[in-house]
């Protein structure tokens, strides 16, 4: 058994006669487990099992795993809403009927390998339906840093392409405009893998930010339910008032709605300005969360512009 602290992640490993299994769970305790990667039986192919390795067609080899959950204490069986619940893409693997998903390389990149299979496995207790949790004992965990910049996506099935990591270049830059007041932006994150994307003390008050990258009802939707369900599934600060960070141009109409809700809506731009994006925030910006003159106050040289973060 091994337990690692800085993902709050406990992994055991099991060898029964020929089959290999490795079991993930939250937390340092328990036996709910989130998800179980077994060594594929054989080399012949066999639907029943739940992990296998595949070749794409440049012979490249893939370690995938079926979307599906064994039903324990903590959900039921879970099988079809697989990938809507964690977002993966899932893959086509010839001669089989189930939903594969990719865990990682297994062959020219090892040492990639730990790092996606951590990926697969953080995707998975939020696909788990979390009956009770107990915010007043639970342990007030801090997730990781949003990444900006952009990552190569490997060919497979798809050509391969540069995909922009626009959400965590609007999270650092939130980041560093409430550092420009002394404010400190942190992801606060429970025991079940549910995590914010954001929360900060401003003038006395707690904020909980929940950024998008796009306006569509669907990204709206989520953001509503994610920032309503924050306060039962993750310790965060009581009576924390909502904040939705959203590209510009959100309709009248969910405007009115999110305004009902007492959900503050901060919006935002990204552009490319001499081959680097910036992400340039509403001038409103300062007087939605009560900065007031807070930036002013200090001196120029380690004050940002109000509407402008690199």
């Amino acid at each position: 058994m091994h337990y690692f602290e800085t993902e709050n992640l406990r992994v055991k490993f099991q060898s029964t006669g020929s089959a290999e299994k490795c079991k993930f769970a939250s937390g340092k305790h328990g036996d709910d487990w989130i998800v179980e990667i077994n060594a594929p039986k054989g080399m012949e192919f066999q639907d029943s099992s739940l992990s296998c390795v595949a070749a794409d067609e440049d012979k490249r080899l893939w370690v995938l795993r079926q979307g599906v959950l064994r039903k324990n204490r903590i959900s039921a069986r879970l099988d079809h809403d697989f990938a809507d619940l964690t977002g993966f893409e899932q893959v086509e693997l010839e001669g089989s009927a189930r939903s594969w998903f990719i865990v990682g390389r297994a062959d020219e990149e090892p040492s990639l390998y730990p790092s996606t299979t951590l990926e697969f496995v953080q995707g998975c207790p939020s696909a788990r339906k979390v009956s009770t949790v107990n915010i007043e004992s639970a342990v007030r965990l801090l997730g990781k840093d949003e990444v900006g910049g952009a990552y190569r996506r490997l060919a497979f099935q798809i050509a391969e392409r540069e995909v922009i990591r626009k959400q965590g270049e609007v999270w650092a830059a939130l980041r560093s405009y409430l550092q420009g007041y002394d404010i400190t932006l942190e992801k606060p994150k429970g025991e079940g893998g549910h995590e914010v994307d954001g929360e900060a003390i401003i003038a006395a008050a707690a904020y909980l930010f929940e950024i998008k990258t796009s306006t569509s009802a669907h990204n709206i939707f989520t953001a509503v339910g994610q920032l309503m369900l924050y306060p039962k599934l993750i310790p965060v600060q009581n009576g924390a008032r909502k904040v939705l960070v959203l590209p510009h141009g959100i309709s009248d109409l969910f405007a009115n709605a999110l305004a009902d809700l007492q959900i503050k809506v901060i919006s935002y731009e990204v552009n490319d300005i001499d081959g680097e994006r910036r992400v340039s925030f509403s001038n409103e910006l300062p007087s939605l969360l009560g900065l007031g003159n807070q930036l002013h106050e200090r001196s120029q040289t380690a004050a940002r512009p109000l509407n402008e973060v690199a």
